[in-house]
């Protein structure tokens, strides 16, 4: 139990490390520190990946904007706009070899 309380202390300070905006290093020192990462992340997409309904849009074809925050552009030029961190989340992904999948529904028919 002692073992236990000192390891729940340990992430503990990294999370709260971590929340204060600590470098990068110190984000993935807090992901070795869980028992195990799993190998695929899924995401939903409306207001956790991006803020707004992607289905409010006038729809597809979708296109990214170049660089780093780019805003996911809908066939008039609205769109959503992803939050500040998910480039560096799907990034780090990316770099330690897991993978990102989506979980994503709509009401909207075809369209």
């Amino acid at each position: 139990a002692a073992e236990e309380e000192a390891e729940a202390t340990k992430a503990a300070a990294a999370v709260e490390e971590a929340e204060g905006g600590a470098s990068q290093s110190s984000a993935e020192a807090l992901a070795q520190e869980l028992c195990f990462l799993p190998e695929v992340f899924v995401f939903d997409l409306d207001d956790t990946v991006w803020h707004g309904d992607i289905d409010l849009t006038t729809g597809p074809p979708f296109a990214l904007a170049e660089g780093a925050g780019g805003k996911v552009s809908a066939k008039d030029g609205d769109g959503v706009t992803p939050f500040p961190d998910v480039s560096g989340i799907f990034d780090w992904l990316e770099r330690s070899g897991r993978r990102a999948a989506i979980a994503s529904s709509t009401g909207r028919g075809d369209w």
